[in-house]
């Protein structure tokens, strides 16, 4: 396996190594050998970082190129404010996730 893009996504975010832990239920030291010695994770923490960071499997692992392959930018009726919400709705956590979609259902039932 190639060297996981774990460290150039979450300086992308400007989080640190324990924020990153944090989002991902593990250690810190895990994130850091994951970064700096080759440590490997299991498909479930591979799963769970590419969720967070919004992007495949395939790019977190270096064997393609194509960060998002899922980009809503293909619809070509999506505003870019859409775009632009969905993506960061789904690097929210999921509880987080939860508390948006309620807000957002009270604006509408406002309406």
């Amino acid at each position: 396996m190639q060297k996981l893009r774990l460290k150039e996504l979450r300086e992308e975010r400007n989080i640190t190594q324990q924020e990153l832990a944090d989002q991902l239920s593990c250690s810190q030291q895990s994130i850091h050998n994951y970064e700096n010695h080759g440590t490997q994770p299991d498909i479930d923490m591979l799963c769970r970082m590419a969720d967070f960071f919004n992007t495949s499997v395939d790019y977190l692992i270096g064997n393609t190129n194509v960060r998002d392959p899922y980009n809503l930018a293909k619809y070509e009726d999506s505003s870019e404010k859409e775009i632009r919400l969905v993506n960061s709705f789904r690097s929210l956590p999921e509880e987080t996730r939860e508390h948006f979609l309620a807000l957002m259902e009270s604006y509408s039932e406002k309406q």
